[in-house]
């Protein structure tokens, strides 16, 4: 990732999106409508919210008939579930480093950059990462109760 910071140090791992924020507020308006909406939720980095990728689990990533990632809720900390759509996907890397049947990965944190194509979205896994450029993206919280997109 280019502006947030996750590293590990002797005490756990260091979670730093400041610089990250600081910079969204100059490049918002070149991200895609879906991706500037989801970026710029006020509680995206707050690591504190139950809206806060942080600690989420990977449920799952389809590629067909739609790039899909869904991600489960932490039940210390999340209310719901989050579904990533992404539209008009131009590549993806995926890699995860974990040992078979080992608990899902979680996330640590994320960005999303405008791309000449439309948006690059990161997101940084313990034991692994995603990155996939698109079009544009939308971020549905779900109802923990049914998979169901939540409507405040």
């Amino acid at each position: 990732m280019q502006y947030v910071e996750v590293r590990s140090d002797p005490d756990g791992y260091w979670y730093d999106a400041s610089r990250y924020v600081e910079a969204l507020l100059g490049i918002a308006e070149q991200l895609p409508s879906g991706a500037r909406t989801w970026a710029s939720d006020p509680q995206h980095y707050d690591l504190s919210s139950p809206r806060c990728v942080k600690d989420l689990s990977l449920v799952g990533l389809d590629v067909q008939p739609e790039f899909v990632l869904r991600l489960g809720p932490n039940e210390w900390k999340h209310q719901q579930g989050l579904e990533v759509r992404y539209i008009g996907v131009v590549s993806f890397d995926f890699e995860i480093r974990q040992p078979v049947n080992s608990p899902p990965p979680s996330v640590q944190l994320d960005e999303v950059l405008p791309h000449e194509l439309g948006c690059q979205h990161d997101v940084a896994f313990h034991g692994g990462r995603l990155s996939v450029v698109a079009k544009d993206l939308t971020a549905i919280w779900l109802d923990a109760s049914n998979d169901r997109p939540y409507r405040a």
